[in-house]
């Protein structure tokens, strides 16, 4: 188990740990914030492994109302800044999420899948996880729960440097 897989187990079995109450407020203090060159720094590693950045600002058609990112599999981000309004934790919070989906679609394409999780083995905890901090992966697929609950609880616990560095393992 490298030292992301432990951090991420820690944290998430804390999180079990802790029950709802809790983790609404772990929620809160877990939540990276927005720090402009770490953001950027993350931005230019996603760039350099090859995925294309689009905004509300190149691509205004995409960024529907209440839509505050996408990522596909083709290698391609969307962040849609105007809709975070002022709030750049969030979007800082946006950007990272995404990325775990871009990495996540990158690992699926090496092991001959559309995507694949990060960290498979980790995957009852992510889910209970996400329900502690009541993130609203239902609003997804059942198909997509697991990786929507390891994206969004990823974007919580890992820092911009962790996201760089599995962008660089899934997708060099």
């Amino acid at each position: 188990m490298n030292i992301f897989q432990r951090t991420a187990a820690a944290v998430l079995s804390s999180l079990c740990l802790l029950g709802s109450a809790a983790a609404v407020n772990a929620h809160h203090v877990q939540q990276q914030p927005y720090v402009p060159a770490e953001t950027k720094m993350l931005l230019q590693v996603a760039q350099s492994v090859g995925i294309s950045i689009f905004t509300d600002k190149t691509s205004p058609e995409a960024c529907k109302e209440g839509l505050f990112g996408a990522a596909n599999n083709k290698n391609q981000l969307l962040i849609c800044t105007a809709n975070h309004g002022d709030d750049s934790d969030e979007l800082a919070d946006t950007i990272r999420h995404e990325l775990i989906h871009s990495a996540q679609y990158c690992k699926g394409r090496r092991v001959g899948a559309t995507s694949a999780l990060l960290y498979p083995e980790l995957t009852d905890k992510v889910l209970q996880g996400a329900i502690e901090l009541h993130m609203p992966v239902d609003q997804y697929a059942p198909a997509q729960h697991a990786a929507e609950a390891e994206a969004r609880v990823l974007a919580q616990i890992y820092e911009e440097e962790q996201i760089a560095a599995v962008l660089r393992r899934e997708c060099s």
